[in-house]
Formats: structure tokens, C-alpha cells, sequence
């Protein structure tokens, strides 16, 4: 059970309807949802529809104004949540990085903790987003200039500035869904986050990020 109270749609305040409405429904594919939080996230944060409403209108934002391709977005997300060890996040956004155009092998290297040992499975711009995604998450003091170079190789600066918002604000919900104790929505299938184990930075004899 969550920490809070869940407000369902039917006790929520009338202003708060079409955030409500707006939620992807997992146990309802024919739904048509535009960019939204997630439904579990939207009923604990309709105890603060200021928070609710100012995070709708960011995701609406990365949704219809964002200028990176979502491929990024969602191979970002897919590293934090492990590195965080997210369930909420993994199982939601696995299928979500998937349709986006991320591959089994990719995700399940991610999952597993060994992508950095598996360079060949990921382009350029895809490794360098997965790089920097997790010095983002780890140790964003340490992020090196080599590495912001080889960022700058793919995105501009306001799509660098949009990818680090998004992977940011990924370690936010994380601690956030945890914290509190989201459960998965009806027609979520739960996804195992990378094992504790898995989780260092740089495997031994494998050279970390420059």
C-alpha cells in the first residue's frame, strides 16, 4: 500500500479532472493519453494539485515542445531507474524505451547491469547518453569535459539542456515513487530493477567515462 492516501478521479477536485483524464491507462490500450504522469504519481500528488499542475505542464512540455527524440529520453530514464533500482520507473518506461526504439538486448544489458561491457550493442548517440546519464545519477561532480565534448558531438545545447532536465528530474521520481510507495498500476507488468550488486559505476578492468 502507499504511504498516502490515494485521491481517486471520482474525490479529486474538478480543476484536476483533465490531469486525471490525461493518464495512460495500462489496463485500457484504446485509451488515448497525452503526455501525462503516471496515474498513481497523478493521486498522490493531487494532495498538492500546485505540484501536480506545475509537473503535468513540464511533461506536457518534454511531450510537444521537446526537440530530443524520445529514443534518448527513454534509454536515460532506463539507466537511472537501475542505477536507482526504480520498480515503478523500470516497469513503466522498459516498454516505453522499447516502443521508442531501444532493442531487447540493449534493455536487458541495462537491466542486468553489463551494458558498459557490451559497447557494440549501442551507436554513438546512444552510448554517450547512457555515459552521461549515469555520471549524471552517480557523480554529476565528476562529469569530465572529454565526455560533455562527445555529448555535444550529437545534441545542441538546448537539447543537452533538455536531456539533463529529464534525467534529473528521473532520480527525482524515483526516490519520490520509493519514498512513498507507488504501487503499479492495473495492466503494468512489474520489471525487476538491476540487482544491488550490479550497480557500480565502472565494472572492474573496463575504463569508466572520459
Amino acid at each position: 500500500m502507499p504511504r498516502v492516501t490515494p485521491i481517486r478521479a471520482a474525490q479529486a477536485p474538478a480543476e484536476l479532472a483533465d490531469i486525471y483524464a490525461r493518464a495512460p491507462r495500462g489496463d485500457d490500450p484504446s485509451h488515448p493519453p497525452g503526455p501525462s504522469l503516471f496515474m498513481s504519481q497523478i493521486e498522490v500528488l493531487a494532495h498538492t494539485p500546485g505540484i501536480l499542475g506545475g509537473l503535468t505542464e513540464v511533461y506536457r512540455w518534454f511531450g510537444a515542445e521537446g526537440n530530443v527524440p524520445r529514443k534518448y529520453h527513454e534509454l536515460a530514464i532506463v539507466v537511472v531507474s537501475n542505477l536507482n533500482r526504480c520498480t515503478y520507473c523500470v516497469s513503466h518506461h522498459t516498454p516505453l524505451a522499447l516502443e521508442a526504439g531501444g532493442t531487447v538486448i540493449q534493455i536487458q544489458a541495462i537491466e542486468d547491469g553489463t551494458w558498459r561491457q557490451r559497447r557494440e550493442l549501442f551507436d554513438d548517440a546512444e552510448w554517450v547518453v547512457a555515459e552521461y546519464a549515469s555520471q549524471v545519477t552517480l557523480e554529476p561532480w565528476k562529469i569530465s569535459d572529454a565526455l560533455f565534448a562527445r555529448l555535444r558531438e550529437h545534441f545542441d545545447e538546448s537539447q543537452i539542456v533538455e536531456l539533463t532536465a529529464r534525467t534529473a528530474l528521473c532520480s527525482f521520481w524515483n526516490k519520490f515513487n520509493d519514498a512513498l510507495r507507488l504501487e503499479l498500476e492495473p495492466g503494468i507488468a512489474a520489471v525487476a530493477p538491476a540487482a544491488a550488486d550490479s550497480q557500480s559505476e565502472v565494472a572492474p578492468g573496463v575504463p569508466g567515462p572520459v
